[in-house]
């Protein structure tokens, strides 16, 4: 029985694995626009999830959450740029996503801040099977005009 479990839960840390390598995510601060972006290139034949779902079925959506912090203050909610809409009969429902590329976007307040903490939560599917839901913790450090 131990065995059995600990054969699924390998199982799943490799698929979790394998969902980080068909993401790479890139984290910044544009000081011009007092924004932060978090930008995604997306492997060949993937999907990644918008932030807005339809309904409670099929994959979970993208999350992107800034932790709390001293000095910084989100300026109303999370931007992302028009997704592609389709049917998807695997799951049997209208689906928003992403291929290739895609940039979030934050406008953010700065009153003395050095960094901002964050986690995105993700999931990936192609074709022909998706991947577990993904934990990605970043930190940016955030330039200050003087």
């Amino acid at each position: 029985m131990k065995i059995g479990i600990t054969c699924i839960f390998l199982f799943v840390c490799i698929l979790a694995t394998q969902a980080q390598n068909e993401v790479s995510w890139d984290i910044s601060y544009d000081s011009n626009e007092s924004e932060v972006l978090v930008s995604a290139a997306i492997g060949d034949g993937w999907h990644l999830y918008s932030t807005e779902k339809a309904t409670d079925l099929g994959p979970i959506p993208t999350e992107i959450v800034f932790e709390k912090a001293e000095g910084v203050e989100m300026v109303g909610k999370l931007h992302e740029p028009t997704p592609k809409v389709s049917f998807d009969p695997n799951f049997g429902e209208t689906l928003y996503y992403f291929e290739k590329s895609v940039t979030f976007s934050q406008e953010i307040e700065l009153n003395g801040a050095q960094e901002l903490n964050g986690t995105i939560t993700y999931m990936v599917c192609n074709d022909e099977m998706c991947m577990p839901p993904v934990d990605y913790k970043f930190t940016i450090e955030l330039a200050h005009e003087n």
